[in-house]
């Protein structure tokens, strides 16, 4: 019995230890579990932390390379306007340096020119002199040839006159003077030697302005653009237009002289519908003897006089011309006198 007993306890002990190395492996195992778990959700946890950190802060740096190529982006197309600008203005200024220098160059060869012609037609006026003396003391009717050739030694000085102008230039008796008297008293001195097919047409200033100029040697200035104007449209006819009017110029061009500066200036316009100056003539018209007429028809002094006349008025003469429509010659002058340095 006892026996049996002792057998019945160490079995029964036999099972409960067993029993508690089940509870306790059990135990073990869901403290495993839980503990795995945790871990497992705490990493997880911080890879996400990881991963959004890091998707933040590649959103920040395209954010930012996007923001800089933008700025660069900019900078390029502004620097490439800038160079643009540059570009133009260097090329401007490259044209006005060519420009100022054919200015200059026709100068020193109408200087050159002038310096010449008026040499030889001192020389010239003495031996004229001389003729025409002698032509006077001629009785009358000595010969029906000594009233012609007393004209031809006239027109003769005259010539030799304008070619010592041209040398030491013209010396106007500057004054305060109406601008369209010039134009009366040259259209009634040009109005007989101008055929039936050529109109003259008049556009004058009705403030009739004045302006600080020679009258005499502003009208023959007048007078030989309009008779180039003539011979413009001569073949075919046309007409030829006088126009006055007054200009603020705040800045005398380039080709003006050194004495023309700001201010107010009364312009005269002579323009015709001719055909026109050919371009590769145009730079050469104001040069002394340069003319593309024919031999006898004509000296090439007349727009020469003229550059000079307005030259020598502190003001300057411009020339737009269009082949086949024709071509506008007008001269300014200013009202008042030039300001001192």
């Amino acid at each position: 019995m006892r026996d049996r007993l002792s057998d019945l306890g160490r079995s029964q002990v036999g099972e409960a230890r067993g029993t508690g190395r089940q509870l306790t492996e059990r135990a073990l195992k869901m403290h495993c579990a839980a503990y795995l778990a945790d871990v497992k959700a705490r990493l997880l946890t911080a890879v996400i932390f990881e991963l959004k950190s890091s998707k933040d802060s590649l959103a920040v740096g395209l954010s930012e390379e996007q923001s800089a190529r933008v700025k660069l982006d900019a900078l390029v197309t502004r620097r490439t306007e800038e160079l643009a600008r540059m570009q133009s203005r260097l090329e401007t200024e490259e044209r006005e340096r060519k420009r100022l220098q054919a200015r200059l160059i026709q100068a020193e060869r109408m200087h050159a020119i002038g310096a010449l012609a008026g040499g030889v037609a001192h020389d010239l006026r003495n031996y004229l002199m001389v003729v025409s003396c002698c032509l006077d003391d001629l009785k009358p009717d000595a010969s029906v040839l000594v009233p012609d050739a007393q004209e031809a030694v006239a027109q003769a000085l005259r010539l030799s006159s304008q070619l010592m102008d041209l040398g030491r230039g013209p010396r106007p008796k500057l004054g305060s003077s109406p601008v369209n008297a010039v134009v009366a008293r040259t259209v009634s001195l040009l109005a007989a030697s101008l055929p039936d097919q050529i109109e003259i047409r008049l556009a004058l200033d009705p403030h009739e302005p004045k302006a600080l100029l020679d009258p005499d040697e502003a009208q023959q200035a007048v007078l030989n653009l309009c008779l180039n104007a003539r011979d413009a449209v001569a073949p075919r006819g046309g007409f030829i237009t006088l126009a006055t009017g007054t200009q603020r110029i705040a800045e005398p061009p380039p080709y003006a002289p050194e004495s023309a500066t700001a201010g107010e200036y009364a312009w005269l316009r002579v323009s015709d519908n001719g055909p026109g100056i050919a371009a590769d003539v145009l730079p050469r018209i104001f040069e002394p003897f340069f003319t593309t007429k024919e031999p006898g028809h004509g000296t090439g002094l007349g727009l020469s006089q003229a550059y000079n006349c307005a030259s020598a008025h502190n003001g300057w003469i411009e020339v737009q011309s269009t082949e086949g429509v024709g071509t506008s010659f007008q001269m300014f002058f200013p009202i008042q006198p030039a300001s001192p340095e």
